[in-house]
């Protein structure tokens, strides 16, 4: 069975992506759709006859006009630097008695250039009935640090990818009112890395852990047409609770710590590794207006419920540590966007928005794994239809990621080892996004 999930996993690898410093906050993934990303997301849940905006808000399917399927991506060019690192590492007999990290304090492009793709489909059942799937990269964040940085004991690769699969039926209970509600199917995969020991007796390799891992979730969605050129959109996307398994090296130099298992091994011990993840839960609250035949404007209000995000506890039972708590405690952040859209030709129509997404991260838990921050960003985008039903779209995004910094002290493997880093982060990302689609 484990074999089956690798083989789907490595199949739908495709979809993998990062959010860290680069995207939504945290490791949110907001962009998921290039038409939408014109607008910077704005009407993200009240798109009328837009089949990529039905992840946002499954009753977008109630206003589908014909059956339609959207293949697109996006490709996101980072700028994450990290600047004045310090750092202090303990570890036992006494962890508390700490010594300077030596290494390098700065380090430019913490995380990689991504792709984040994206597919939709949409059925006209009936009148009444329109079916659709999406799949989607909500979630994803990676940051990796050289294996000589000063912050390598607290963090050296941080990796989480997403793959979300969610079919979904609408039901347009009035001309003006649609309903709807989907299943999420998500799969996990993580990755934690870190170096441990002495600061001053580093091993060659650092501990690295690996997990994944399926979870069950779903979507509700209200949208409402009250007048002939406005459309509301209410949604609700469930937190998913998953639980990830795999395994991984741990490792330290021979020394009190962990002698060596195997001294002919790169690490002290070979363990299983699990965890409980829960991404959160999303409402978002859009509206769509058409001020003219050719013009109109959107606006999106989301709230992520970050508050279930607030530790990863790592279960090592085979290892020199048993458990590992990360401890996070984040906060409900804000997501805000308007955006414009106008049709210049009958074939031709130019977007245009601005967003700004709220970190869910407090100063006291910002940590090196995650050091993430607010952002503002600025979108431009077109269309422009090939034929009657085959329409392409094209945007543009630049992100202005607000200068953060860390200051933090953390326990590792059950207070054997005590980390203490501060460090200044600054950034900015530029997203370009391809979609097309196609009306039957």
């Amino acid at each position: 069975m484990k074999t089956k999930t690798k083989v789907l996993a490595s199949t739908l690898s495709i979809f993998s992506t990062f959010t860290l410093c680069a995207y939504g906050a945290a490791f949110q993934v907001n962009e998921n759709s290039p038409f939408l990303q014109g607008m910077a997301m704005a009407g993200s849940g009240a798109s009328p006859d837009d089949v990529t905006s039905i992840f946002n808000n499954p009753a977008a399917l109630g206003f589908i006009k014909k059956s339609q399927i959207y293949v697109g991506s996006s490709y996101a060019f980072t700028h994450v630097d990290i600047n004045n690192a310090k750092a202090f590492h303990g570890t036992l007999p006494n962890p508390e008695n700490m010594d300077p990290v030596t290494g390098s304090s700065s380090q430019n492009n913490i995380v990689k250039n991504s792709p984040i793709p994206e597919i939709y489909a949409a059925w006209k059942l009936s009148d009444l009935l329109t079916s659709g799937i999406s799949v989607t990269t909500p979630w994803g964040m990676t940051s990796e640090y050289n294996s000589d940085s000063v912050v390598r004991f607290m963090a050296q690769k941080t990796s989480l990818q997403s793959v979300n699969i969610s079919p979904m039926m609408s039901l347009k209970v009035t001309k003006k009112v649609s309903i709807a509600a989907g299943v999420q199917v998500q799969y996990l995969s993580s990755e934690f890395s870190n170096y441990d020991g002495s600061a001053f007796g580093q091993g060659d390799h650092p501990t690295d852990l690996s997990m994944d891992g399926w979870g069950v979730g779903y979507l509700l969605g209200l949208m409402y047409h009250p007048f002939s050129n406005t459309y509301v959109g209410l949604s609700y996307r469930s937190k998913i609770k998953t639980h990830l398994s795999g395994n991984g090296a741990m490792y330290v130099e021979p020394g009190p710590i962990a002698p060596p298992i195997n001294p002919s091994l790169p690490y002290n011990s070979y363990t299983s590794a699990s965890t409980d993840f829960n991404t959160p839960a999303v409402l978002n609250f859009s509206i769509t207006q058409s001020l003219t035949g050719k013009w109109s404007v959107s606006s999106t209000v989301q709230y992520t419920f970050w508050n279930t995000f607030k530790d990863i506890v790592i279960s090592t039972p085979e290892g020199y540590a048993k458990k590992t708590t990360i401890n996070y405690d984040w906060h409900n952040s804000w997501f805000i966007a308007l955006g414009t859209s106008y049709q210049l030709f009958p074939s031709l129509s130019v977007r245009s928005g601005i967003s700004f997404d709220q970190t869910p991260t407090p100063s006291s838990s910002r940590d090196a794994r995650i050091p993430d921050a607010s952002r503002l960003t600025l979108a431009f985008g077109a269309s422009y239809k090939l034929l009657e039903n085959l329409r392409l779209d094209a945007s543009y995004e630049h992100m202005f990621m607000m200068n953060t910094s860390i200051n933090t002290t953390q326990y590792i493997g059950g207070n054997k080892e005590k980390n203490t880093v501060s460090a200044n982060y600054s950034g900015s990302a530029d997203i370009i996004s391809l979609g097309i689609s196609y009306k039957f």
